[in-house]
């Protein structure tokens, strides 16, 4: 989804987010402040649940316990990486939002091994949950000279 206003300048062009369900990758765009299709920028990226599996993989084939903290996310490929982690004797640790991405009811959650817990413990990675990670997309869209704009859109 592109959003424009023509009376905006250049650095307040709107970015679009297109986050495909079910795939492994989210689509980001922007434009000038023209909207001219030369000019529009597109970046095809993993998806962040694709992300936090390969991170949680990454921990459990090091032995290494994992803290989960953030927003909720769509569950995707990282429910099944959290369920390996538990199967492999390694502790998930998660905060109640962030625990919601692998189920609504925490119990069930429970169930799969998870520890709910407010605060992280010292010996585990913290890693973040959510659909959208601004931090690194400001830093991907730095290194190739887009700015970043005062207003953007999200589209599930």
């Amino acid at each position: 989804m592109l959003l424009y206003d023509p009376d905006q300048p250049r650095e307040n062009c709107i970015i679009g987010f297109r986050l495909l369900k079910g795939t492994l990758h989210h689509e980001f765009h922007s434009c000038d402040r023209a909207f001219q299709y030369a000019k529009l920028n597109k970046m095809v990226l993993p998806s962040p649940t694709t992300i936090l599996a390969h991170r949680i993989a990454q921990a459990t084939t090091g032995g290494r316990d994992v803290f989960l903290r953030g927003l909720q996310m769509g569950e995707g490929a990282c429910v099944s990486a959290i369920k390996r982690q538990s199967q492999a004797g390694h502790r998930v640790y998660a905060t109640p939002e962030s625990d919601r991405t692998v189920r609504d009811d925490l119990d069930e959650v429970r169930a799969l091994g998870v520890q709910i817990i407010d605060h992280p413990p010292s010996d585990a990675p913290h890693l973040e949950t959510g659909d959208i990670q601004l931090a690194a997309l400001r830093t991907a869209l730095a290194g190739f000279d887009v700015e970043w704009p005062a207003a953007y859109a999200v589209a599930v």
